[in-house]
């Protein structure tokens, strides 16, 4: 015969059931700022993750003790060592189990999480620095750089057999640093660099698209191959939209130099620039984010995870090598 509960019982479980899903199930907790990691010897330059608990920070070597790479498992930052020395300028994951990161004197690491394992891998021989990556697949990597004060450019692909330079650049790049790339699943792949260049390659055509500005952009990203931002400048920062038939300014008034860009949507988008400075695109423009973040030193990459948070790095990027390392984090207070 089957138990039968007592109506005290009953009522008892009862009891016990609605306060475990009431008002005594803990809170959820606001996000904030939080100054993660600071006082680096190496400004930290690029961050990106696949997720909330797999995020990377790439930075520069400060101390000549070695290049900086920090790794976010979702409970503790880890140092972890590439072997080698120089600036790393930007990092990407290209697969699951492959992750790229480059920087100075041509530099191109692959990462791989499942043996905690660095490699150098081929590439051309340079004295040039490379600030940017971006791949598909594991056998189609883009990375881009060259001498700012050249100036020149570097365009390199890898389609499996190790890095080679694109022979077939529109002219304008000859004499323009590339400083960023990104691409999507359709084949498309953006560029941007000196003086306003932005470069669109089709997967067999190359387009020139006139900016409208002069200023250095020095990052692009988007949601989709249409839809993609452009930030830059110095002391007067840059934002452009494009909107599937140009480059639109979207600047908003009083921003300074803007080094980083993330988008999220179509419409909604987080630049990170001087003096510790978070811009947030919502409902066709920017506008400061606020809070304001948790420091003051200058920022270079944001990332924005799929929950929402918002990861920035910088430092003191206006030394050579930059400094002062910095990580800021918008989100549920973590306790590492």
């Amino acid at each position: 015969m089957r138990p039968v509960l007592s109506l005290c019982s009953l009522c008892l479980a009862l009891s016990l059931a609605v306060s475990a899903c009431g008002d005594d199930a803990p809170p959820a907790e606001d996000p904030i700022w939080q100054t993660v990691l600071e006082n680096l010897p190496g400004a930290l330059l690029g961050v990106f993750g696949s997720g909330p608990d797999d995020v990377y920070m790439v930075g520069a070597d400060g101390d000549g003790a070695g290049s900086l790479v920090y790794h976010f498992d979702g409970t503790q930052i880890t140092k972890l060592d590439p072997g080698t020395q120089g600036d790393l300028w930007w990092v990407r994951a290209v697969a699951p189990d492959d992750v790229r990161l480059v920087g100075e004197a041509g530099l191109v690491l692959r990462y791989q999480p499942s043996t905690n394992t660095f490699d150098r891998l081929v590439a051309p021989t340079t004295p040039d620095t490379l600030f940017g990556t971006w791949g598909a697949s594991s056998t189609d990597v883009w990375y881009v750089g060259g001498q700012p004060t050249g100036p020149r450019s570097l365009v390199w692909r890898d389609t499996g057999a190790g890095a080679a330079a694109v022979m077939d650049l529109p002219v304008s790049t000859s004499s323009a640093t590339v400083f960023k790339v990104h691409g999507f699943a359709d084949g498309t792949v953006w560029f941007v660099g000196q003086r306003g260049g932005t470069w669109r390659f089709d997967g067999s055509t190359w387009t020139d698209l006139p900016s409208g500005t002069t200023e250095g952009l020095l990052t692009v990203h988007g949601a989709r191959s249409d839809r993609v931002f452009a930030v830059g400048g110095n002391l007067r920062g840059v934002i452009l939209g494009y909107d599937g038939a140009g480059w639109v300014d979207e600047t908003p008034a009083g921003a300074a130099g803007v080094n980083g860009v993330f988008a999220t949507s179509d419409d909604e988008a987080y630049a990170a620039g001087f003096n510790g400075s978070i811009w947030k695109r919502s409902n066709g423009s920017w506008a400061p984010f606020t809070p304001e973040s948790s420091t003051l030193e200058d920022l270079h990459s944001v990332w924005v995870d799929s929950a929402g948070v918002i990861w920035a790095v910088g430092g003191l990027l206006s030394a050579d090598p930059p400094t002062r390392g910095v990580l800021v984090r918008y989100g549920p207070p973590l306790e590492l």
